[in-house]
């Protein structure tokens, strides 16, 4: 985690901080419209990933402080060093990469001197900006690749010199310029700039506005709102911390003021906030790494996160609004509602850049790199000639939001960069081979075994890592014998995907927990956990989709259709045993059988007699319960009525 917040940086060369930071989506620009090419000049693309990686790694230095400091406080001596070593270490191995080729394999002392020292200068910027659980992974895997020959057979590493090693890991394709860099910094932060654009020009507002139109006056209507709206914004921004960050400013307190308690707001906002790195069409930055480790267009993956998030949102959705119905909280104040109309009026345009970017990858089979860039430049378009709400975007937004996306990416770009290096020592030292063959020998004991102790490793590595760290790492780690276990590879892929996703929210970092704590002044543990049982189908729903792969788009219509009908139910009445009401407020033995029943109807076996009988059993229990539950409504004293 970073020592020092965006808004608590010390004042420092500005313009210098601009040129540096709009470098790195612009070459990301520049990379993803082939513009070197149609100039006359060719480069690998090892030289444009080491550029970038050294623009961001000296932001990094500069903006971010080794130990806290006062606000206002001078960029210390020894960052400007460091930053200058970046760019001159990595700049240099950028710029002479050609000829680097074609040396690298006799090793020559000033080469391994510059990879040591890129590969030290990337830790320390590791540690800045992911903390300390990332970098301890990364120096771990390290030294095993290079002391490991000395372990038992059983768990030993190859025996590798000092020399090869850090070429290997600083230059070779297989490592730290491999494929999770080359998605941060050709995919990852052109998507970002898409995201920045579309907010200056009005983008985040209209969202806002729209959920506001769309929920506002339904029961519950402040923290129904704050789910769809950060759901929307989510699936354009990707990230959790500045979802929680940019609708989190005005729902949580919007939420308060309706009677939620500070607590459950701040859990609402986070939890809804977390799930933007799932929700299509952009999802995170693991979402395209997931793409190129499957070798499968981004479209594919984008199509079979579709339901799984539908699931995670409408869990929070019905969660929200029982818990409004128990403790009777009602919609927006009438001058706070928006009229739906009036909203897609002033915003429909809104809609293009989306529908560019989806024709683009479904029906031009484009890169998602080239994508972006045809929707970014319909943003910017739809920004200047139309506005929203009477706001155009100003010319100097357009840089404006270069650079900031530069300022967002830098963090991305070195943690791809870190877990391409353990990436590197896995290949380099077999490692990643004999645990494998470990844990395939533990699935074919028992699959489920092998799927909660991936699951375990998920979420104690969240505690110090970033999402996209973490899927990375088990991607290399746990997928592979997921896969020889008989797991579909898109199955075991996801399975990491979501649980990585939950160290958003999962204790004790749980980013996106302190970001809404720290709106709401409550403590971040405890909106952790809240939000971590609001956000209850994460924990779920990737068992589900091993064993019935229907749940990822992958069957015919009729399953799929099964699958999400019997899904969405079995939701419903767990959700009603979490929050204990359903039609009215539950006893525990009804709570018992809610919860029961909603097992049932969540339950998916690739045998689909086996599915049908017994969702069907969970249906007829779930019937009983409702039934019961409404006669004795009627004798009661009235209670809200569901409002879904």
């Amino acid at each position: 985690m970073s020592h020092e917040t965006e808004n608590e940086q010390v004042d420092r060369p500005n313009w210098l901080i601009a040129i540096i930071a709009a470098f790195v989506p612009l070459a990301a620009l520049a990379q993803a419209i082939d513009l070197p090419r149609q100039f006359g000049f060719v480069l690998y693309k090892e030289q444009v990933l080491a550029a970038v990686l050294a623009a961001s790694m000296a932001l990094v230095f500069i903006t971010t402080r080794a130990v806290k400091a006062a606000k206002g406080a001078p960029v210390p001596w020894y960052d400007w060093i460091a930053a200058a070593a970046s760019v001159g270490t990595v700049g240099y191995l950028a710029y002479n990469y050609q000829t680097i080729t074609f040396i690298m394999a006799y090793r020559p002392t000033y080469l391994v001197v510059l990879c040591a020292v890129l590969l030290l200068l990337l830790l320390e910027a590791c540690r800045r900006c992911a903390g300390l659980g990332l970098t301890g992974v990364v120096a771990f895997f390290t030294i095993y690749a290079f002391w490991g020959y000395v372990l038992p057979p059983e768990i030993a590493a190859q025996q590798i010199g000092p020399d090869r090693l850090a070429i290997y890991l600083a230059l070779d394709p297989n490592a730290l310029l491999g494929s999770p860099l080359m998605i941060a910094v050709t995919i990852v932060t052109l998507f970002v700039l898409f995201g920045n654009w579309l907010t200056s020009a009005g983008g985040t507002i209209f969202f806002t506005d729209l959920a506001t139109a769309l929920m506002g006056r339904h029961r519950g209507g402040a923290a129904k709102v704050s789910v769809v709206g950060s759901m929307l914004f989510g699936s354009i921004s990707g990230s959790a911390v500045a979802n929680v960050m940019a609708t989190g400013v005005v729902t949580i307190q919007t939420m308060i003021r309706s009677g939620f308690p500070r607590l459950k707001a701040g859990a609402v906002e986070a939890a809804a906030s977390t799930g933007g790195q799932l929700a299509p069409p952009i999802m995170g930055a693991a979402a395209f790494l997931m793409a190129e480790f499957l070798q499968v267009p981004y479209g594919t993956i984008m199509l079979a996160a579709v339901i799984p998030a539908l699931f995670y949102y409408f869990a929070i959705f019905v969660g929200v609004d029982l818990t409004a119905a128990r403790e009777g909280i009602h919609g927006l104040d009438t001058s706070m509602l928006l009229k739906k109309s009036t909203v897609l009026r002033k915003g429909w345009f809104f809609v293009l850049p989306f529908a560019v970017l989806l024709c683009a990858i479904f029906i031009l089979n484009e890169r998602p790199e080239r994508a972006v860039a045809y929707a970014g430049a319909v943003v910017i378009a739809v920004g200047i000639l139309l506005g929203y709400n009477g706001h155009r975007m100003p010319i100097k937004g357009i840089w404006r939001a270069v650079v900031s996306a530069g300022m967002a990416g830098k963090d991305i770009v070195v943690i791809c960069a870190a877990a391409g290096v353990v990436i590197g020592a896995l290949n380099v030292s077999g490692i990643g081979f004999a645990l494998t063959i470990q844990l395939v020998e533990l699935g074919a004991t028992s699959l489920l075994a092998l799927l909660v102790i991936a699951a375990l490793l998920c979420i104690i590595l969240g505690m110090g890592m970033p999402s996209t760290g973490v899927y990375v790492l088990l991607a290399a780690l746990v997928v592979p014998a997921l896969i020889r276990s008989g797991v579909e590879p898109l199955s075991a892929h996801f399975f990491v995907f979501y649980f990585g996703m939950l160290s958003m929210i999962s204790p004790p970092i749980a980013l996106a927990a302190y970001a809404a704590a720290s709106l709401t002044g409550e403590g971040p543990m405890r909106t952790a956990v809240a939000a971590c049982a609001l956000g209850w189908t994460a924990f779920v729903v990737p068992f589900l989709f091993v064993f019935s792969p229907s749940l990822l788009m992958q069957g015919n219509v009729a399953q799929i259709a099964l699958a999400v009908m019997t899904g969405l139910g079995g939701i419903v009445m767990i959700t009603g045993a979490s929050v204990g009401f359903l039609i009215r407020r539950m006893g525990v033995l009804h709570r018992v059988i809610s919860a029961v029943a909603g097992v049932l109807l969540l339950i998916d076996f690739s045998d689909v007699v086996m599915s049908i009988t017994v969702n069907a059993a969970g249906a007829g229990v779930a019937a009983v319960l409702i039934v019961t539950e409404r006669r004795a409504q009627h004798g009661a004293a009235p209670q809200p009525a569901t409002d879904l």
